[in-house]
């Protein structure tokens, strides 16, 4: 298989059928933390780089035994929504596979695009990723290409989570000595309190990114982050320090209590 791969077993989505709908590595960001290597196509352009028949031939084929899921999730080495013909992939899901939930890893570059709020109401669960509190903090974790500023991004995704009726979990990514000062946590706390998302997600560095210097976070670091965030949005902590606000559940538990015709 070249466009899907799995089911996995992931720590945040259960039983997790991945799909790919760019090719490596294609993204508005370069991301220090990226798993999946620098960026060589660096860019904000839609386009349809694979074909989505040849995706959606792979994945008939899977899907054709059945597989027990948690979700089918748009992810793969770079960003799934720079494929122009995003929204028709998770369309064609949801009408010729109804059984199974969809949810999209996004860095959120391309919320703003022309139609792409349309595209995305087909997704049960959709995780977009805020990394940096600010413009310089931005451009150093993320990298992003020229033409995307921080405010940019920034209104492009309120305005993603103020329309769209997903299930919206914000993931977080703490960078010690980058992004993770008492100021940056009080401007990630003033952000996300005008972010209608349904609980915020902390990560840090589990497998190694593009540099070397980047670091997991500590305990206590993670504690300040968590006490910031917590009254404002449930918040979980994924990774070697794991955390979840009392009373909430896992993406995968929350919808394993929802019928799948409340799609």
């Amino acid at each position: 298989m070249r466009y899907v791969y799995g089911p996995i077993a992931s720590r945040r989505l259960g039983r997790s059928l991945g799909v790919s709908l760019i090719e490596s590595k294609t993204c508005p960001l370069d991301c220090l933390s990226c798993e999946a290597g620098p960026t060589t196509l660096h860019t904000l352009e839609r386009k349809e780089y694979v074909k989505l028949e040849d995706v959606l031939q792979e994945l008939d084929q899977v899907l054709s035994t059945r597989p027990e899921l948690d979700f089918i999730t748009f992810s793969g080495p770079g960003e799934p929504t720079l494929n122009s013909r995003f929204g028709e992939a998770a369309e064609y899901i949801q009408k010729n596979h109804p059984r199974y939930r969809l949810c999209l890893l996004t860095n959120g570059c391309l919320f703003d695009a022309p139609g792409m709020l349309d595209e995305l109401k087909y997704l049960d669960l959709i995780i977009p990723s805020l990394d940096g509190s600010d413009e310089e903090e931005f451009a150093k974790l993320n990298q992003p290409v020229a033409e995307l500023g921080f405010e940019r991004f920034l209104n492009g995704m309120r305005n993603f989570c103020e329309k769209s009726t997903a299930h919206k979990v914000l993931e977080l990514f703490i960078a010690p000595g980058i992004n993770d000062s008492a100021e940056s946590i009080k401007r990630f706390a003033e952000i996300i309190a005008t972010l209608k998302v349904d609980k915020v997600q902390l990560n840090s560095l589990d497998r190694p990114g593009i540099v070397d210097y980047l670091k997991p976070v500590e305990r206590e670091k993670l504690n300040e982050f968590i006490h910031a965030i917590e009254p404002i949005v449930p918040v979980e902590a994924v990774g070697r320090h794991q955390y979840r606000t009392p009373g909430t559940i896992t993406s995968a538990e929350y919808f394993k209590n929802r019928r799948i015709d409340n799609k």
